[in-house]
């Protein structure tokens, strides 16, 4: 994350001093909240048998796959065993349960906050 910080800081950098009469640092501080808010960490992702599951529409497998991920705390294993609670997507569709897992990951996931603002 320490990278990915720096780099953002070059490049705002670099962009203020191009336009040098425009003030870069609200744009910078909502970078850097992006990203101290949104920390990508290895267990967070999915495996990439189950995106291609999750790609190809094959929800029959995905989802007993994203539920063993969400029993390991894996947020985006979450966040898309909510939505295919919430569509019902290889499983009974229900708005409680979709809540529920949105709501078990809202303090690291800007994605299910933003989801569970335009559900309520």
């Amino acid at each position: 994350m320490k990278n990915q910080l720096l780099e953002i800081l070059t490049v705002f950098k670099n962009m203020s001093q191009r336009f040098q009469n425009i003030s870069a640092l609200p744009v910078m501080l909502l970078a850097i909240g992006i990203v101290t808010l949104q920390p990508v960490f290895a267990k967070d992702k999915l495996p990439p048998k189950v995106k291609q599951a999750l790609m190809l529409e094959n929800y029959a497998e995905a989802t007993p796959q994203l539920q063993l991920l969400h029993r390991q705390r894996n947020s985006e294993a979450t966040y898309q065993l909510a939505l295919c609670y919430l569509e019902g997507k290889g499983v009974t569709q229900s708005l409680p349960q979709a809540i529920s897992l949105l709501k078990s990951i809202e303090s690291t996931s800007a994605k299910a906050n933003f989801l569970l603002a335009n559900l309520y």
